[in-house]
């Protein structure tokens, strides 16, 4: 499957947040109409630096809400962070 051309992208991507938010739309089929959208991954732009590993970071997931985001990675911590204002909420270390 192709890359989906931007017309495309947002004629859907507004009815694809709506059936979102109100449950009707599984997660991983908007996970991938948003994954596929070359519009929507030109327009990303980097709004903050999160501070807190050592290590390169191997995984990250966001919360329901979006107002947290886990980290994992290779210094075996794992941050929460607080994306209100990027601080690290909770630290959890892994021991090897």
């Amino acid at each position: 499957r192709g890359i989906r051309q931007a017309k495309e992208v947002t004629e859907s991507l507004h009815s694809f947040v709506s059936q979102r938010q109100q449950g009707l739309l599984p997660r991983n089929i908007f996970s991938r109409a948003v994954r596929d959208s070359l519009y929507l991954v030109k327009r990303l732009t980097n709004t903050r630096v999160l501070e807190g590993h050592n290590g390169c970071v191997n995984s990250v997931s966001w919360n329901e809400t979006g107002t947290r985001l886990i980290s994992g990675s290779d210094d075996c911590h794992i941050n929460i962070y607080d994306m209100a204002t990027g601080l690290v909420h909770t630290v959890c270390h892994l021991t090897p």
